[in-house]
């Protein structure tokens, strides 16, 4: 039986593996106009996670730790909203685990709505989806924005990219509301 740590030592060894940072996932809105986001993961020489970086068209460039991550972490805010969101309570630095993507559904409300994944060590780590449609790995998250007399008023789709092509085309309706502990433990509700 071959062990992850042979795994990992040949794919180290064949170039395969990062050791110091990689692209987790690239995230994008049509609101602001142009919006484009990157998460970057920092591994230490066994490849376990210790720490996030976040940079984006509007000039953020932040450094999270797996703590913060566990809190909750901002990928986008505007109109003195925080629009999409990040976090995952159990996470583990060595294995990974499910990340909540929590976005506000309508601006003017506060229905949050979730979108869980997998982020997981294998080989590689990855980010894979996590619902009944089944198991993809992907690379992108994109949030359109619905507009109502010239203000951005909505989410009306969120889409999961491989590469560019959508691999989930998602309704926000359709899918679970944030539940209030979850809302509660990012500070969103008291």
């Amino acid at each position: 039986m071959i062990t992850r740590q042979l795994v990992l030592a040949a794919a180290l060894a064949a170039g395969l593996v990062s050791t110091s940072a990689s692209a987790m996932l690239d995230v994008s809105s049509s609101y602001p106009s142009g919006y484009k986001g990157r998460i970057s993961v920092k591994f230490n020489e066994a490849q376990d996670v210790v720490g996030f970086q976040f940079t984006d068209t509007q000039g953020s460039d932040l450094n999270y730790t797996p703590d913060q991550m566990r809190r909750g972490v901002v990928l986008l805010h505007a109109m003195n909203k925080d629009i999409i969101r990040m976090v995952s309570p159990q996470f583990d630095t060595q294995e990974g685990g499910t990340i909540h993507l929590v976005f506000l559904r309508n601006f003017f409300g506060s229905d949050y709505r979730k979108v869980d994944v997998d982020f997981v060590r294998g080989v590689n780590w990855e980010v894979w989806t996590n619902d009944v449609a089944g198991k993809e790995t992907f690379d992108g998250l994109h949030v359109q924005v619905k507009n109502s007399m010239g203000v951005p008023s909505s989410v009306n789709r969120v889409h999961l990219r491989r590469q560019g092509t959508i691999v989930r085309d998602l309704d926000p309706m359709q899918l679970p509301q944030a539940p209030a502990s979850l809302l509660r433990w990012m500070g969103l509700i008291r």
